[in-house]
């Protein structure tokens, strides 16, 4: 798997998109850090948007970090646009950019409610997949799962459209730990992604405090050990919180 994919795979398994909602409220802006064993491999920037008519602009723009720079200089953006109704998020695009290489394929998604089905194309190849229970793009996961949480449901299942396949995710909310962050120490619900029952891979730190935005998430595949932390928040009201 080449590293820019890579790179957008993980940051979307821990938190492939924070911070949706249609109350102006929550952030406009946040940012984290991703690391593998505690050293830093990328920077990522989640960018939400709201215009008048219910219509949301979503990205999230990562870059590499310390020792990653030396080897890659790209910038991967990943981008939902869609429609806010009953407070849940309908895409109608989903499109993946990196600038690695002069030519990059093409990847995007269209969404077509109306005749329940996704086309598109991912690395120059026709993408056509079905709509199964409203099923949403991969970027827009967990402001789902973060909508979700606020009406205080505890159980979650998605279809996700993730890139040319159609995937089931189920999460589940547990216990609320107090756990030390970049922007003090918090109270947050652990979520934790299930498969069989049972806990898989990843889990993140949701405090309510915070209007469930993930402050910390924790991701294991493959022999590594993946951990995104918050570094800042920008609520859109002027007012923010960074770390020290």
């Amino acid at each position: 798997m080449r590293i820019s994919a890579k790179l957008s795979l993980v940051i979307f398994l821990l938190l492939g998109s924070a911070i949706a909602h249609a109350t102006p409220q929550l952030p406009i802006h946040a940012d984290y850090v991703l690391k593998v064993f505690g050293l830093p491999l990328a920077t990522t920037r989640l960018s939400f948007e709201v215009e008048e008519d219910n219509r949301y602009t979503y990205s999230v723009t990562s870059k590499p970090a310390g020792l990653a720079k030396l080897f890659r200089r790209y910038t991967v953006v990943e981008k939902s646009t869609g429609r806010i109704i009953d407070n849940k998020l309908y895409p109608d695009r989903w499109s993946f950019i990196f600038d690695e290489g002069k030519n990059p394929p093409t990847q995007f998604l269209d969404f077509d409610y109306k005749g329940m089905k996704i086309t598109g194309q991912y690395k120059g190849k026709d993408v056509y997949l079905p709509i199964i229970n409203n099923a949403i793009d991969r970027a827009i996961t967990q402001p789902t799962l973060i909508l979700d949480l606020q009406s205080g449901e505890t159980l979650f299942e998605y279809f996700v459209a993730d890139r040319k396949k159609l995937k089931k995710y189920q999460y589940q909310s547990g216990e609320v730990e107090r756990i030390k962050t970049k922007l003090g120490e918090l109270d947050a619900l652990k979520v934790q992604r299930m498969k069989d029952g049972k806990p898989h891979r990843t889990t993140l730190w949701c405090p309510p405090e915070l209007h469930y935005v993930p402050v910390r998430a924790e991701h294991r595949e493959g022999g590594l050990f993946y951990v995104l932390e918050i570094t800042g928040i920008d609520w859109g009201d002027g007012t923010s919180l960074t770390s020290d």
